[in-house]
């Protein structure tokens, strides 16, 4: 077995180029740039490059069955994601091992890797967000590990999402009691477009999923934390869930967390703001690879007080899980950022509160644990439906 790919290097998020397709917007740009049609070739054809990607359509349940990758070729694809739209793209193997082991990469317009999912699985998928007005483009290769080759299957999942903290208010007439609603429904966290968005997908694409008000928070926070202080740098989004809101590693036979964590996308882990470059999940202190040894000498303190005060925005947080070390910081500074106004009172009432630390808490020395309460959420691949589809989950 094949050991998955983290995405250990963030590479080159530069916003591509906004485009449009039929049925999506009528921006000027649809004449001299439109989708290209869907094509698939075996050997030498016309997808072969990434100057001749051929085209995904946006709309939910677009589906193209047995595609054919042959041995050492490469797939290029475009689609385009719509204003204001969560878009998802999966690739599905027959069994994902050996000859069909196939992977699916994010490209710039070098060709260059952005992100990828790349597992010995049945699937891999990529997903983003468009807070924009207009279309903009992503560019996708399907390769083979090793080399290999085989059938695959592509699907395209559109939602909506919105830029906010608090999920319910953008779907009015969800019961909140209804476990079954969009804001329950986990789905992948989508990539940022640009660092200047506050955060990046650090981890593992099959190991990145929460339910949307979760994911909706985080960002939230994130957002909050970069606009508050000037040059402040993205922040690691790190393990969620599985796809289907399992504990991260089930699907390898290998939990990288205690069983009744990190499960039906409910808990998250997020790198601390660090005094050194890059906020990637590392430690902020010598360690015993247990807990902090000594004090959190790398911790940026005032930012990471400000999201985790940010975080607490949200009645639903049920715990944030940190380092003693990092408690020991955090704790009187929140009391410091509510007296020169910072932060409110309820904020930092909720910071002192729902800080989790101690013996209990082991291997915080290099990431916070966000934990929501306990909901049963849902993850939603179900069959396309017959005719139109209609409820807030189908936007």
């Amino acid at each position: 077995m094949r050991p998955t790919r983290s995405l250990a290097l963030f590479l080159l998020f530069t916003p591509a180029l906004a485009c449009t397709t039929a049925g999506v917007g009528d921006d000027d740009d649809a004449e001299s740039n439109p989708l290209p049609a869907f094509s698939e070739d075996c050997g030498a054809g016309v997808n072969d490059r990434l100057d001749e990607a051929a085209g995904l359509a946006s709309e939910n349940w677009t589906r193209h069955e047995g595609v054919r990758l042959c041995s050492d070729d490469l797939d290029y694809y475009r689609v385009d994601v719509p204003p204001r739209r969560w878009l998802q793209v999966t690739i599905e193997m027959e069994d994902g091992s050996g000859q069909d082991d196939l992977d699916l990469y994010e490209v710039n317009e070098e060709d260059e890797d952005v992100w990828m999912s790349a597992a010995s699985q049945p699937f891999e998928r990529l997903a983003w967000f468009n807070p924009g007005d207009v279309p903009y483009s992503r560019f996708l290769r399907v390769q083979g590990y090793n080399g290999g080759r085989g059938d695959y299957n592509i699907e395209i999942r559109n939602s909506a999402w919105h830029e906010g903290l608090d999920c319910d208010a953008f779907f009015p007439d969800e019961d909140p009691d209804d476990e079954g609603g969009p804001c329950n429904r986990i789905m992948q966290f989508p990539q940022t477009n640009s660092l200047e968005e506050g955060y990046f997908v650090e981890h593992e694409a099959h190991y990145s999923n929460l339910r949307r008000e979760v994911a909706y928070l985080a960002r939230y926070a994130a957002r909050e934390t970069m606009a508050e202080f000037e040059d402040t740098e993205a922040l690691a989004f790190m393990d969620m869930s599985q796809w289907d809101g399992d504990v991260p590693g089930r699907m390898v036979g290998s939990l990288r967390h205690p069983e009744g964590t990190h499960e039906n996308g409910n808990d998250m882990d997020i790198a601390y703001y660090s005094l050194s470059d890059g906020n990637n999940g590392k430690a902020i202190c010598t360690n015993d690879n247990y807990f902090c040894t000594g004090p959190a000498s790398d911790l940026d303190v005032d930012r990471t007080t400000f999201f985790l005060a940010k975080l607490m925005d949200s009645e639903h947080v049920r715990v944030a899980g940190v380092d003693p070390a990092v408690a020991e910081l955090v704790e009187p500074r929140a009391y410091e950022m509510e007296d020169e106004g910072l932060i409110s009172n309820t904020e930092r009432q909720k910071v002192v509160g729902l800080l989790a630390y101690g013996s209990g808490w082991p291997f915080h020395h290099h990431h916070i644990h966000l934990s929501w309460q306990w909901e049963a959420g849902f993850e939603g691949r179900s069959e396309a439906p017959d005719g139109c589809m209609v409820g807030p989950d189908a936007l």
